[in-house]
């Protein structure tokens, strides 16, 4: 694909590239500049970023650019297309506020976009594709620059939530019948990964693929994760079989401060019964027991289970919003199944 010659331009002079695993400090840099301005501190670092790029399916070089300015990076583009069935890539881009309105961040889209569209050569011919894109609620510059390029709001986000302990929580009471196991107790965690897609399943966007290879893209994720404690990963156990998941961090991304829940959900056929609520507070329970005094997670701002309200009665309040955006990149029938 063609990339601008900023080169060409007037001082100073600009370099499209693609990205090696060596340019995560200069985009950590970026990045953390971008979350000074919306969100008032630092949340990225080199190791976590060089990690996410090393992910199975996720080819770096092929997926990826930088703008630079000599060695200081102040643009980014990066397209995520790692499932096997990819109706949905995402594109992420970061634009240095000395950069805003000078043509950067369109480019960048540009080439997302375009890198975006590969994704058709690995679909049926007749199913529709849809580009989606976060951004920052603060963050007017993106999202607008995401509108002029065609993309369109959604009435979806995400909410990133937070609760602070000033005593331990309360403690979990559990359903007779039901009882938790953790992964360290299990020779193979495909049940716990088994019952966290049925958890999902009408949660946006939701694609089904190939079970072997979705599970083995969150076991190699899961596992490359320094922090990573099997101990931490709960399957929750009724009539011998798994029907829910908690999987809890001792240490949330960004904030060394915090706690962290990466996932919970339960089965259809046993929610209304309290079960989220109780795997959250066993959550809250586990982290204070190893001494942490604040959790913090992601969540629909529109989830079909109402998880947001849920985490909002437990006593959790909103910490940081981010907008959804889409833009339909080839009409055609739906893979999700959630539309």
């Amino acid at each position: 694909m063609a990339l601008p010659d900023y080169a060409m331009q007037p001082e100073p002079q600009l370099v499209m590239r693609p990205l090696t695993l060596d340019d995560a400090p200069p985009a950590v840099a970026l990045f953390n500049v971008l979350n000074r301005l919306y969100v008032g501190h630092e949340i990225d670092n080199a190791g976590d970023l060089r990690r996410d790029w090393s992910v199975p399916g996720f080819d770096l070089e092929r997926s990826a650019l930088g703008v630079f300015e000599g060695r200081r990076m102040v643009g980014f583009v990066q397209v995520s297309d790692t499932s096997s069935v990819p109706v949905n890539p995402e594109v992420w881009f970061r634009v240095h506020p000395d950069y805003f309105g000078t043509g950067v961040g369109r480019d960048l889209l540009a080439w997302g976009e375009q890198r975006a569209r590969q994704v058709f050569g690995r679909l049926p011919p007749d199913v529709r594709v849809v580009l989606q894109a976060d951004v920052y609620s603060t963050d007017a510059y993106s999202r607008h620059t995401l509108q002029a390029a065609g993309f369109a709001m959604t009435d979806h986000g995400w909410l990133r939530m937070v609760i602070e302990f000033d005593e331990a929580p309360q403690r979990p009471q559990w359903p007779t019948g039901y009882s938790l196991t953790t992964a360290a107790e299990l020779s193979d965690t495909r049940p716990i990964y088994r019952a966290l897609k049925a958890a999902f399943l009408d949660h946006r966007g939701h694609v089904r693929e190939d079970f072997e290879a979705a599970f083995n893209r969150w076991h190699a994720h899961l596992t490359s994760d320094p922090l990573f404690e099997p101990e931490l990963l709960f399957g929750l156990v009724y009539g011998g079989e798994i029907v829910g998941t908690l999987l809890c961090r001792p240490q949330s991304w960004g904030y060394p401060e915090r706690a962290y829940i990466s996932s919970l959900g339960v089965v259809r056929e046993h929610r209304r019964k309290g079960l989220a609520k109780t795997l959250l507070l066993h959550g809250f329970d586990t982290l204070w027991r190893r001494g942490a005094r604040a959790v913090d997670l992601y969540v629909d701002n529109a989830s079909p289970t109402g998880a947001h309200r849920l985490y909002e009665q437990a006593g959790m309040r909103v910490d940081i919003r981010f907008h959804a955006l889409e833009k339909e990149l080839r009409p055609g029938r739906s893979l999700t199944d959630t539309d």
